[in-house]
């Protein structure tokens, strides 16, 4: 029988609520909203970290940052946490599929470990832990003379992106429409074609001034055209798979227009299967993971894969939709601040384990320890671990478990 294509797009930055098939009623999902219908929603996924490097890698590889050993991001990555992440030889989805007779194309632009096992992966022009080296170095150079807020302010202003590089030294969102595009109509069966959009992220990188609730959904309203492209080119037969690595937070726990902290704005994130195989119409219920991804395309490609992942096979879940899959979601923060959570159908509990300032807004966001009912409130305004003992004794040696700590 022949394999599927497979297409997995990722839009950085898209958070849950904020489509139309969500619930969200002031956007313009129109294409999110028609794939959704035309395949599986899952309505309870989240992501693992609130950024994009541990994120990515643990959606392409099916394990959580704790069992690849990428916890940081950018230029925090250290030496510790990429030999441990190669002594595990962690598998990439794309390196199993190309093994298995795929011909596999990433339009990304991390780079560095994300780049392996494609067989087109665009010229990066500027490498970004480089970038991300010099922006520090002028922070500190800023704050030695007590004017590290200024230099927040200035920071995505076009004067020091000119000086650092940023999102213009790589390929925006319609030139990655158009490779794909491209890459679709001259490709030989089977394919595996990953696409990484950043404009909404980008939206959300400009200035203090240009920044907006609005802004956002315009950025997703034309990503939205852009997946309209791709999905017209590839056609039905071919699986889709769209999703966020995380969300944003648009002033919820006065986090603005970023993505730190474990509520859900930043966790929850839109998941839709269509095309191929999968069914219509279908709205899942249970908590998945992003890591679910890897073992759920592998599945699809009909491949058996036999290493060690932390990943469920979503196509299984189908004709499930109000059985619950994962009894937990754990996430961590490992970026401006340090923390770590698990999340149930009813629970959110949060511990600190390192930073507790935050690093972005030099402030302290929530205590120590936050647990929150999420049936009773599903906002995350009230923090009830002083009187709730007993969970918050329960989710301590689970994640001891987890963790060590």
């Amino acid at each position: 029988m022949k394999k599927p294509n497979i297409i997995l797009i990722l839009v950085d930055a898209m958070r849950a609520r904020s489509l139309g098939c969500y619930g969200y009623d002031n956007g313009g999902t129109r294409t999110i909203d028609r794939l959704a219908s035309q395949g599986v929603l899952y309505e309870n996924c989240f992501t693992c970290s609130n950024a994009s490097d541990p994120a990515l890698t643990s959606m392409m590889s099916g394990m959580l940052t704790r069992s690849h050993g990428i916890l940081h991001h950018s230029f925090e990555v250290n030496a510790k946490e990429l030999k441990t992440f190669n002594d595990k030889e962690v598998r990439l989805v794309q390196e199993v599929l190309k093994e298995n007779g795929y011909g596999t194309y990433g339009l990304d632009f991390l780079a560095r470990w994300h780049m392996r096992g494609y067989d087109y992966y665009p010229n990066i022009k500027i490498d970004r832990t480089k970038r991300k080296k010099r922006l520090n170095q002028l922070s500190r150079l800023f704050g030695a003379v007590g004017q590290k807020a200024f230099f927040k302010k200035i920071q995505r202003s076009k004067v020091v992106r000119r000086l650092v590089g940023g999102f213009d030294s790589y390929l925006n969102d319609e030139e990655i429409t158009e490779k794909a595009v491209e890459i679709i109509s001259q490709n030989t069966d089977p394919y595996f074609l990953f696409v990484h959009y950043w404009g909404v992220h980008k939206s959300m990188s400009a200035s203090l001034d240009d920044r907006s609730i609005d802004s956002y959904d315009r950025a997703i309203e034309q990503v939205d055209k852009y997946i309209e492209q791709i999905a017209d080119a590839a056609g039905e037969d071919t699986v889709m798979v769209i999703l966020g690595d995380h969300g944003e937070s648009l002033g919820e726990h006065d986090i603005w227009f970023d993505h730190h902290g474990l509520y859900d704005p930043t966790l929850h994130i839109p998941l839709i299967l269509s095309g191929g195989s999968v069914p219509a119409g279908k709205r899942v219920n249970g908590l998945v993971s992003i890591t679910d991804v890897f073992s759920t395309i592998l599945s699809m490609a009909e491949i058996d894969y036999l290493g060690k992942t932390d990943s469920i096979d979503l196509s299984k879940c189908f004709d499930e939709e109000k059985v619950p899959i994962r009894d937990y979601i754990f996430a961590e923060e490992n970026y401006y601040q340090d923390k770590v959570c698990l999340r149930t159908g009813q629970f959110k509990f949060i511990k600190t384990v390192g930073r507790d300032i935050c690093e972005m807004c030099n402030v302290r966001h929530g205590e120590s320890i936050e647990l929150y009912d999420l049936v009773k409130d599903p906002g995350e305004s009230r923090n009830i671990a002083s009187s709730e003992h007993s969970t918050v004794a329960e989710f301590e040696e689970q994640l001891k478990e987890l963790i060590g700590s």
